[in-house]
């Protein structure tokens, strides 16, 4: 049997969690380089945010630790069972190397660590595409051949804003697993600046008539932006013709420091 996991800053809903079977390893929040959560564990998304906005801080988030993972693991590699972890992009997220480091402390082959090559909406969708084919293989041969397709087809869109509300110093930013800006991530990913009300326009461009965009479900991703996010929801659903809109908060804007204020889009393309 596969097991799968991914941290925290994926934000998959709990009840989803649940449904699709996956383990969570929570990152760390600080604050004030004294106050330490768990994220998902000691403290939830919109507390975090809540903080945020009281505080005009924004905290700084590392990635858990190889010995944070290796006892996540540990319950899930007896017998023929494996562990697959599904990280955000290695180029953003220590998570992917403190995993791997983690998957030598067991007997080669037991835990499979792979880089969605994606910011943290993608790899919600990676994981609810990986809950799928976990469900119809037993081996990682026909499960990375299979997930391999489905990361080759993720496509993302992220636009920042920034909110002069939040005082971007002043807080945690030098922890050894910290977790870098989604700026640095691969030309991948569409980055654009500023939310603007003309969301189909800014963010909504590349989806419009577009016959190579498989529309049975898109995930949306949003921090402190949650009524254009509802709005593109229903504009989504209503125009663009997609099945099943997932939509996600999470705290991932807060990687950007400077501009908190978030919304990613991710989606795939059709298979050939």
């Amino acid at each position: 049997m596969l097991h799968l996991f991914t941290d925290s800053l994926t934000t998959l809903p709990p009840g989803m969690i649940e449904q699709l079977n996956i383990g969570i390893a929570p990152v760390y929040v600080v604050f004030n380089n004294a106050q330490i959560y768990r994220h998902t564990v000691d403290i939830q998304t919109e507390d975090i945010l809540s903080l945020v906005m009281e505080t005009g801080k924004v905290p700084g988030i590392a990635a858990p630790a190889v010995e944070d993972f290796i006892q996540l693991f540990t319950p899930s590699v007896g017998g023929i069972d494996q562990v697959v972890y599904i990280s955000m992009s290695a180029e953003i997220s220590p998570s992917y190397r403190n995993a791997e480091a983690a998957a030598k402390h067991f007997p080669k082959g037991k835990v499979t660590v792979v880089d969605s090559g994606c910011f943290s909406s993608g790899t919600a969708m990676m994981m609810v595409q990986a809950a799928r084919i976990a469900k119809k293989v037993r081996t990682w041969a026909s499960f990375g051949q299979k997930l391999d397709e489905h990361r080759a087809a993720v496509r993302e869109e992220l636009i920042l804003d920034r909110m002069k509300k939040v005082n971007p110093t002043g807080n945690i930013y030098g922890l050894p697993n910290r977790i870098i800006s989604p700026l640095k991530l691969k030309p991948k990913l569409h980055i654009q600046n500023g939310i603007s009300s003309n969301l189909e326009d800014t963010l909504l461009g590349n989806l419009r008539d577009n016959p190579q965009i498989d529309r049975e479900f898109i995930v949306i991703s949003q921090t402190m932006a949650r009524e254009p996010a509802e709005y593109m929801k229903n504009i989504l659903y209503e125009s663009y013709g997609f099945k099943k809109v997932i939509l996600l908060s999470n705290i991932n804007g807060l990687l950007c420091r400077t501009t908190p204020r978030s919304i990613e889009l991710s989606y795939l393309l059709k298979s050939k």
